[in-house]
């Protein structure tokens, strides 16, 4: 539309001079009510080009207004959409923490319902190396922290301090390959040692091949090795192997701690049993 103007500028100035020619004589010379033959030329002639001006104009306004609103409305979603992230990031703050007071009080109600003496500790650290599995928590010798002290948490058995340090200490998992602890099968009573694979799942070794154990069966400390309490949980069959020969089966075992979600646990310090 603009190009057509400026392609017609001199047309279009040679018309409107007219037309203001005739308007002036109209003004002039009118007397009458009823429109002169060059009143109607004059409608004739402008009207288009009103129409068109008028719808110019019309449009120009119409579109700035809507500019303008577009403007506003584009700034108003990035005040939302910060106002939006600031309540998602409290909103996960406050899950996070309704989390973390749930696995406290786990540990309180362990802690209470055990009578042995023991601290809370956080886990700061896991180590990489795939041949051992340990974590580090944040108690040391400030603490009476000690080499061979068992780790656990409210699910049941994560392993036993292998080092320490003044602030932390290393914690040896149950699946490392050099864990080995004595269990009990809960429902039948056999003996057996869990020893660890350096994988998430287990081994229950030297339990007898007449043993009564099946998949399911939940495996706990046995208390005789006088290092972890008598009863905690270390486990559940998730495969039985028996052999038609030999004295032993092949029973594996999954922990019952998930070590991927470990976060918070209690060293035992002493045992008052």
């Amino acid at each position: 539309m603009l190009e057509f103007f400026q392609g017609k500028f001199k047309e279009l100035l040679v018309i409107l001079t007219l037309v203001l020619v005739l308007v002036t004589v109209n003004a002039v010379h009118k007397t009458e009510d009823k429109a002169r033959w060059y009143d109607k030329a004059i409608i004739f002639v402008t009207a288009p080009l009103q129409y068109v001006v008028n719808s110019v104009i019309k449009g120009s306004v119409r579109l700035t207004g809507d500019y303008v609103l577009v403007q506003d409305i584009k700034e108003d979603n990035k005040n939302l959409l910060k106002e939006n992230q600031k309540l998602l990031y409290k909103l996960n703050q406050l899950t996070e923490l309704g989390f973390e007071n749930a696995r406290l009080r786990n540990l309180l109600s362990l802690k209470e319902k055990l009578p042995i003496n023991m601290i809370s500790s956080v886990v700061i650290a896991e180590d990489v190396n795939s041949s051992f599995k340990s974590v580090r928590i944040d108690r040391g010798e400030e603490e009476g922290i000690n080499v061979g002290m068992p780790v656990i948490n409210y699910y049941g058995v994560v392993g036993q301090i292998i080092k320490v340090y003044s602030k932390y200490s290393d914690v040896m998992l149950v699946t490392d390959p050099n864990s080995s602890i004595d269990a009990v099968v809960q429902e039948s009573r056999a003996r057996g040692i869990v020893k660890g694979q350096g994988e998430p799942i287990c081994k229950l070794k030297y339990l007898n091949r007449l043993d009564d154990v099946s998949v399911g069966y939940r495996l706990v400390t046995s208390g005789i090795e006088q290092r972890f309490p008598k009863g905690l949980a270390v486990g559940e069959v998730v495969k039985v192997n028996r052999k038609n020969y030999g004295v032993t089966q092949e029973v594996l075992v999954r922990p019952s701690v998930d070590f991927d979600k470990l976060e918070e646990v209690f060293v035992i310090k002493n045992q008052n049993i």
